[in-house]
Order: C-alpha cells, then structure tokens, then sequence
C-alpha cells in the first residue's frame, strides 16, 4: 500500500493506506485498510454537491483506514467531523488526519456494528448535519 493524493477544493488531501489489517476475533483481513474507488467518487460528489459544509458536523460511519469522505468535508468547511470504524483501522484514520492538518475539527472514535454501545463522542454529538 501505499499514499495517494487527491484534490478538494483547491488543496490537495495525503492520505496514506495502510497494509491489511486483520479482525483480532475473526483473523480476516478488513477491508477498509485501502482506499476504495467509491470513497473517491463520494469525495468527489461532496464537492460538486449544493451544500454549505461550513459550520456543519458530519459523520462518517465505516471510514476505513482512510476517511477520504470525511476529510473532503473538512476540507469543505465543516466545523467537526467524527470518522468511525472499528479499532484495527483506527490508527491510520488518525494519521490520515494528522497528516492533512485537520485534528482541530475532525475526530475519530470506535464504532463496532452490532453492539449496544454507543460511544460517548457519539452520544454527546447533539445533532448531525450531514453522514455519509
């Protein structure tokens, strides 16, 4: 794997893909390690789309490794982004936002399908503008 650059909005996003990672219970490879072709193609609608991301909060559920999606909308204004998926690709969700200079609005938290846990930076959100 390796990094990739995208243009948003005039300013070009590093994101970094990390190699497979693997469910610690299930030992199968995950499938957000890389960047997908939809998370492109959404990033790139995001930028075409009508919508006044300046000021919003927005959530990304499954961002992967990457969180392409959810940085775009940073990158577009949004004033707090909350990337989500589960711990394996946790690490390379936040070096994605390091990298890109983007920690000041955008938060990454763990979020596992199907449990009854809703994690506290989910629950103190208040109200989401936009998902995706």
């Amino acid at each position: 794997m390796g990094v990739r650059e995208t243009e948003v909005a005039g300013k070009t996003l590093v994101i970094s893909e990390t190699e497979d990672v693997y469910d610690p219970a299930t030992g199968r490879a995950l499938t957000g390690s890389w960047l997908w072709d939809s998370s492109i193609l959404l990033s790139e609608w995001l930028t075409r789309l009508d919508f006044d991301f300046r000021g919003k909060t927005v959530l990304e559920l499954g961002a992967g490794g990457t969180g392409l999606p959810g940085l775009t909308a940073a990158m577009l204004g949004a004033s707090r982004v909350i990337l989500t998926d589960v711990e394996p690709l946790l690490g390379g969700l936040k070096g994605n936002v390091e990298a890109n200079g983007l920690g000041d609005r955008v938060e990454v938290c763990e979020v596992v399908w199907g449990s009854d846990e809703i994690p506290s930076q989910l629950s103190e959100v208040g109200g989401v503008d936009w998902w995706c």
